[in-house]
């Protein structure tokens, strides 16, 4: 907590960079790391990322991978720029 508060004290000193940037409300999404298509629905993988499945929350994800047995996944948190997307492995 401390190394984030002391990091984001910094960038704040130094102008702001990346904080005075707005970033849109963020998304929990999946994808299939060979296809690279997202999530939206059973046997349904689509280009269109604003159409993919948004999960609530990054465990609801997993846990929706792992009950399906899904593989070769990623879930993306994304804010609507592709520079500020956390990419998190989901499967092997």
């Amino acid at each position: 907590m401390y190394f984030l508060s002391s990091r984001l004290k910094s960038a704040h000193r130094c102008g702001g960079g990346w904080l005075n940037q707005p970033l849109g409300k963020s998304r929990i999404i999946l994808q299939d790391k060979g296809s690279q298509l997202y999530f939206q629905g059973p046997n349904a993988w689509i280009n269109d990322l604003s159409a993919a499945t948004n999960f609530e929350q990054i465990i609801e994800a997993l846990e929706f991978v792992r009950r399906e047995k899904l593989a070769n996944l990623d879930i993306i948190m994304s804010f609507g720029d592709p520079r500020y997307d956390i990419r998190l492995t989901a499967s092997p």
